[in-house]
Order: C-alpha cells, then sequence, then structure tokens
C-alpha cells in the first residue's frame, strides 16, 4: 500500500486541517476513522490534500515553521488524477471558492476523497 501524509493542527482538542480551520471548510481527523470534506466542497469537485511522500510534508512544515503542527501516516481513498486550481483561503473560510490563479500547490500535493489517520510520525 503506498503511503500518503497529513499534516493537522490541533484547533480545539481536535486534529483539522492545517490550511482550514475553524470555518466553513474546517475539516476534522481522526486516527483510524475516515474523514471526508464538507458536503458544498464535495459537490464543486474539491477533496482532501495529503502529500504523496514524507520528505515533501516535512518540506511544508519546515517552510511555515509552525510549532503546533503534526504529521500523520495516512490512509487515503478515492485519489483524484490532477489538483484543481487553488482556492483563496480567506474566502474559504466563509463558504466562498475564489480562485487564486498564479497560486500552487506545494510540492507532492496530492487531492483525495476520504483521509483516515493511522499514526502520528512528529508533533
Amino acid at each position: 500500500m503506498k503511503k500518503y501524509y497529513k499534516v493537522t493542527i490541533d484547533f480545539d482538542g481536535r486534529q483539522c486541517s492545517c490550511s482550514t480551520y475553524g470555518g466553513k471548510a474546517s475539516v476534522k481527523y481522526y486516527e483510524h476513522s475516515w474523514s471526508e470534506p464538507p458536503t458544498w466542497l464535495s459537490e464543486k469537485g474539491y477533496g482532501l490534500f495529503v502529500f504523496d511522500n514524507l520528505k515533501n510534508a516535512r518540506k511544508f512544515i519546515k517552510y511555515f515553521s509552525q510549532p503546533d503542527f503534526k504529521l500523520w501516516q495516512c490512509e487515503v481513498e478515492g485519489k483524484f488524477s490532477s489538483l484543481p486550481v487553488p482556492l483563496s483561503r480567506s474566502y474559504l473560510d466563509c463558504g466562498y471558492l475564489l480562485p487564486v490563479a498564479h497560486a500552487k500547490f506545494p510540492e507532492g500535493t496530492v487531492m483525495v476523497k476520504k483521509v483516515k489517520l493511522l499514526k502520528l510520525i512528529e508533533g
């Protein structure tokens, strides 16, 4: 089985996506249980984001130097064949999709339909 990696942040006692937490696009992640994107996002063709290898996940964490980030090995389902146009995080948190044409996803980003945290690697 291919290994994937998820970076989370502890928000209000739960593991959440490190890029969107506390807003309408927030996703809570659980160990040994599947997480899915909010319905309104999946209906628009957006999924959850993970990294394709440990090196890329660590590179992302190092770039942001955020001490609250946690790194997990995870299982995924429904890998998308390509990535969509990145969206504005501030608009996303309010429930709106605003494409950011010149933005890029971090190296090794993969979009999937479901994520299950398996093992805490760092954090």
